[in-house]
This record gives C-alpha cells, sequence and structure tokens, in this order.
C-alpha cells in the first residue's frame, strides 16, 4: 500500500508542475522542504529501529541449537515473531509431507498473552507449570533482552540484570542454553522442571 501512495504523491506533483500551478517560489520551496523532510524523518527512523526489528545471531543460534538437540514437540513460550525461527530450523524438510504445518511442529505461546516473561509475578510458576500438564510435554521459555509489550505507551518491555538473574535463580527454571555477546547481551533459554 505504502509504494501506491508515494507514486500517487510524486505523480500529483508531477502533475502540478506541469500544469505550472506552481510558479510562486514559496510553493516550490514548501514542496522541496516536505520531501526531503519526509525522506529524513523515514530514514532516521528505520536506522534506530533496525535494532527492535531485526534478529541477531544470537536469536538464530539459540533456535538452531535447540531444534539440533531435541525431537519432541514441545511448548516454546516465546517473544511475538520468534516462533518463525524455530518453525524454519525444525520443520522435518527431508520427510517431504506437505501437509504438516509449521505451526502443528511445536506449541508456541506467546509470553506477552499471558505475562510470561515477568519473573516477579507470584502465580508465574504455576501458570508454566499448568502449562506443562496440560499439553503433557517439556515447557522451555525463551527470555529475551527486549519484547514486544504493546501495553498502553509502551512497546517493548526490557529485561533489566535484575531480572536476569532471577530467572536464573528461580527454583522452577532451569538454564539449558546461553548466548552473550561481548558487550554482555544475552539470549537464554529455561526449562521449566
Amino acid at each position: 500500500m505504502p509504494p501506491l501512495i508515494v507514486i500517487g504523491f510524486i505523480a500529483y506533483i508531477y502533475k502540478l508542475l506541469k500544469t505550472n500551478y506552481m510558479k510562486k517560489p514559496l510553493y516550490k520551496n514548501f514542496l522541496l522542504f516536505l520531501i526531503f523532510f519526509s525522506l529524513i524523518t523515514t530514514y532516521t527512523h528505520e536506522f534506530f529501529t533496525v535494532q527492535y526489528v531485526s534478529l541477531t545471531r544470537r536469536q538464530v543460534g539459540g533456535a538452531i541449537w535447540y531444534s539440533e538437540h531435541t525431537e519432541d514437540r514441545n511448548v516454546i513460550v516465546t517473544e511475538f515473531g520468534l516462533n518463525y525461527m524455530f518453525m524454519y530450523y525444525d520443520y522435518p524438510y527431508n520427510q517431504g509431507d506437505r501437509t504438516l504445518r509449521g505451526r502443528h511442529i511445536h506449541h508456541f505461546v506467546e509470553a506477552r498473552d499471558d505475562d510470561l516473561f515477568k519473573i516477579e509475578e507470584d502465580d508465574n510458576d504455576e501458570k508454566l507449570q499448568e502449562l506443562k500438564e496440560d499439553e503433557g510435554t517439556d515447557v522451555v521459555i525463551t527470555p529475551d533482552d527486549q519484547y514486544y509489550l504493546n501495553n498502553g505507551w509502551e512497546t517493548y518491555g526490557y529485561l533489566s540484570e535484575e531480572d536476569k538473574q532471577d530467572y536464573y535463580e528461580a527454583h522452577y527454571l532451569n538454564k539449558i542454553y546461553s548466548a552473550k555477546t561481548e558487550s554482555g547481551e544475552e539470549n537464554s533459554y529455561y526449562w521449566v522442571i
């Protein structure tokens, strides 16, 4: 849709210039200012948000590791949109089963649905244990440094160092995977005991 809007906008400007409607320099300067302002704000927005909407090597590495070390259908509590990594790397391509869909490989639960990333919740242990019993399989939770929240004015939630330490010290979680960058950013996978 946005490319059609841009094409329509440019066609309209071209028509205004061809019909000599914009003879005054003030109109032309305003139009040039509007175009340059739009371009600068668009590219600035993309530059500053690319870290939030793109995958990192450590995130993809975790999905690859998990896919190589499990054959069961498990419950994966993950960030909004990250379930597609597990679908891609864990899909049995060699079987040639066209009826198998990616969402049937594991049972995916978005953490924001039940606030499952919030370790300080008193009933978080009970929610995860209930999920484990209902599905009759292992539950793996994949907390991320930043996760999609979409709660009021907040778009993203962030795990602090204290939250990460609370995950590590939780009596009902066992750390099974960790990838850490040189700057200290970490992605860990926890298995619900």
